[in-house]
């Protein structure tokens, strides 16, 4: 198997266990609660991050591209309580699913901004998703 498959799909086991976990731990705990504890179990993962990857690291910060990776960063966090909100007030099978087409979000801004090809496959997998989403919300 492809190495990027593989770690693609254990990202697929990972992101979808912390939805289901997070819906779990929002049945009787509040989403302040439940967010300041996933960013608990964060933290506990950063050291190995940092033993793994932090040689040599010294990003030029005069550089734009160290920036958009702490924005991105950012935006991350902040999906978080968003998402343990919408946990707190929907069903799983919705929140998550909503939620996970995200890349949709990526593919219209990579167009429009990186000018990257647009397919037909790339159309129509971007339309079902959006159709998803209504289907979903209604």
């Amino acid at each position: 198997m492809h190495t990027g498959i593989a770690f693609a799909l254990a990202t697929l086991i990972c992101w979808g266990l912390w939805g289901f976990l997070g819906k779990l731990g929002s049945r009787s705990i509040s989403p302040g609660h439940l967010l300041l504890l996933t960013y608990t179990g964060i933290v506990l993962v950063y050291p190995v991050v940092l033993a793994l990857y932090a040689q040599g690291f010294n990003p030029e910060w005069r550089a734009p591209d160290h920036y958009y990776a702490l924005a991105s960063g950012l935006v991350c966090g902040l999906g978080f309580p968003l998402f343990y909100l919408a946990l707190s007030g929907g069903d799983a099978t919705r929140v998550v699913v909503i939620t996970a087409t995200y890349p949709v979000v990526t593919v219209l801004l990579a167009l429009l901004f990186l000018h990257e090809p647009f397919t037909l496959k790339i159309g129509i997998g971007t339309a079902l998703s959006i159709a998803g989403i209504l289907m979903l919300s209604t």
